[in-house]
């Protein structure tokens, strides 16, 4: 009898799997390659066809498989093998259908297409010299946006906006870039051993002009030196603005006595205005040099005038305003003018603290509006428990030094006339 199936056509050769496959055969989650299966199904089919060649007449073959018998297909012997559309099968006694084998294909396609889209990310990542490379880029475009905008490349203050701290024992001579800066025990400083705030100021054109400001940390006033060619010159006492202040009420007090005074005049001219007044109630002072001594937390006194009761205003203006001074001469050292009213109560009006000087140009003391001014602008009221007994009670004018932690002690010089009213 003619064969009336149809051949399981095969054509693809494959890859022949190695011997070790074909004694282990599939594996459980095997994904075979479709090489592989392509080995399989050619060789199946090429076998049948062979076999159908080759087949004697329908008679012989009948006989011949009559009497024969064909054994189940082993892993050591051929035989019958039984098809199987598994795909998830151990079996090692049957073979894959068509089915079977597309779904194997099916199944390394996706592994293949997966596989492919891993390898694509992993390109695409970004790698340790790739990101490096770029951060180097982006910060030399910074820096190069940034240079060559036009800002404020030099540091004048701290970051915080204070002061910049200069170290002790900084020589001033060498401080000339602009900026605002403090400091204590600094060489070449208006004196050696105080706090100072120093503001400079470097010319356009170099570092061989400056000019510095050097303002004390204990008193009211500023000194100022300039740098010319590279040489600083000496430093200059300066009084502030609001002095004319002082002057104009100096300038009153000098009329209300029956004087001429304005307060355009100089320093110069109020005194001889006041030197100019009438006799009666004026009086000189005179402390030349005087040295002053206290003892560790103790407090030594001078006094300088007692003014008899009804006594309404005082005004002092010294000879000469740069020899007219109060001296600390110890670093603790407080030196101090005191108005003492009859009660002994004390309320301070100039002072120089830590080894500083203070100078006195005038001072205007009125109790009728209980206030004080001193030339430099300095203007202030008199505690409410201060001076209160009534105008008919006599007030002295004394100065004071502390010793401050360790023994101190002052240099006192206080010369020129004082009218009382």
């Amino acid at each position: 009898m003619a064969f009336t199936e149809k051949l399981p056509e095969w054509h693809a050769e494959g890859i022949e799997p190695p011997d070790s496959k074909k004694q282990t055969g599939w594996e459980v989650e095997d994904k075979p390659p479709a090489g592989w299966w392509n080995w399989l199904l050619n060789r199946t089919f090429k076998a049948i066809e062979e076999l159908r060649n080759k087949a004697a007449d329908k008679q012989y073959v009948d006989d011949a498989v009559a009497g024969a018998k064909v054994p189940d297909a082993s892993l050591t012997q051929k035989g019958i093998t039984q098809l199987s559309s598994a795909t998830n099968s151990t079996s090692e006694n049957m073979a894959a259908t068509p089915k079977a084998v597309k779904a194997a294909y099916d199944r390394g396609s996706e592994g293949v297409t997966a596989a492919a889209n891993a390898q694509a990310k992993a390109d695409a990542a970004e790698t340790p010299a790739g990101a490096q490379s770029k951060a180097n880029a982006a910060e030399t475009n910074a820096k190069n946006y940034v240079d060559v905008k036009p800002w404020q490349k030099v540091k004048v203050t701290a970051d915080d906006g204070k002061c910049i701290l200069l170290p002790n024992g900084t020589n001033l001579n060498t401080v000339i870039k602009n900026g605002f800066y403090n400091g204590s025990s600094l060489v070449n400083a208006p004196t050696a051993t105080d706090w100072w705030y120093i503001e400079v100021l470097e010319h356009t054109n170099g570092d061989l002009y400056a000019i510095q400001k050097a303002y004390p940390f204990y008193y009211s006033g500023f000194f100022t030196r300039v740098m010319q060619n590279g040489v600083w010159g000496p430093w200059s006492a300066d009084l502030f603005q609001s002095g004319v202040d002082a002057k104009n009420g100096v300038a009153g007090a000098v009329n209300a006595k029956g004087g001429n005074a304005s307060g355009s005049m100089s320093w110069g001219e109020l005194n001889n205005a006041i030197l100019a007044l009438p006799s009666g109630g004026e009086g000189t002072l005179n402390i030349n040099a005087v040295l002053m001594y206290a003892d560790p937390n103790t407090t030594s006194y001078l006094d300088l005038v007692t003014l008899p009761g009804g006594t309404r205003k005082f005004l002092f203006a010294a000879r000469n305003a740069s020899n007219c001074y109060l001296e600390g001469r110890n670093s603790s050292t407080a030196t101090i003018i005191e108005i003492e009213d009859s009660l002994g109560r004390r309320y301070d009006t100039i002072a120089a603290y830590s080894g500083s000087t203070a100078y006195l140009s005038a001072m205007y003391v009125d109790r009728v509006s209980r206030t004080f001014q001193l030339a430099n602008g300095t203007t202030a009221n008199f505690p409410i428990a201060f001076d209160n007994e009534g105008l008919d009670k006599p007030f002295k004018l004394k100065v004071s030094c502390w010793g401050g932690v360790s023994s101190g002690s002052s240099r006192v010089t206080i010369i020129g006339t004082y009218f009382t009213i």
